[in-house]
């Protein structure tokens, strides 16, 4: 869950997130220093046993290209470069935003059946900021050399793709070769 604040995407707060880009972490800030987004969205989707995640951008069809490699040298980067800065930055973020989705009873009321759904057992939201305060430098750069480097990934895209680069192209960009 703290992934996509680690990358620095998601805004901290909830009038942040009307922006189009929020330049809160490095991947933000390469594509828009490089005008290469217009929009860009982390996602993540837990599941019993699984998660998803990925990332969402709005990107002009001539900056196709830029915005696919600053996305896989920044996820590839996590492998190896996050800093302690980073990752407590993206705790403060996540709690900023856990408490902005828990601002009413009946959220909260949703957020423990959702964790009933997804764990088989309601999980507070003081247990749930535990389990991130817990995560470390280490721990995100071992998800994500475990999930970014030398994987297969899923790439789709609508809309104009001519300098959408292929498969091929995206799962050599997400090999690390420093290591």
């Amino acid at each position: 869950r703290l992934l996509p604040h680690v990358l620095g995407a998601i805004a901290p707060s909830a009038a942040a997130r009307a922006e189009p880009l929020n330049a809160h972490g490095k991947l933000a800030r390469d594509l828009a220093e490089q005008g290469a987004v217009a929009a860009l969205r982390p996602f993540y989707a837990p599941h019993a046993d699984a998660a998803l995640f990925g990332l969402e951008f709005e990107a002009p069809d001539v900056r196709l290209e830029d915005a696919t490699y600053y996305a896989a040298a920044n996820l590839v980067r996590l492998t190896r470069d996050v800093t302690e800065p980073e990752v407590a930055r993206a705790k403060l973020a996540f709690r900023k935003a856990l408490a902005a989705d828990l601002a009413s009873p009946a959220a909260a009321c949703a957020a423990l059946g959702r964790s009933v759904q997804l764990l088989g057992a309601p999980q507070s939201p003081a247990e749930l900021l535990a389990d991130v305060d817990a995560v470390t430098v280490d721990d995100v750069k071992r998800l994500c050399y475990d999930h970014v480097h030398d994987c297969d990934h899923a790439l789709a895209a609508i809309g104009p793709v001519h300098e959408l680069p292929d498969y091929n192209w995206l799962r050599t960009a997400c090999y690390d070769y420093a290591f």
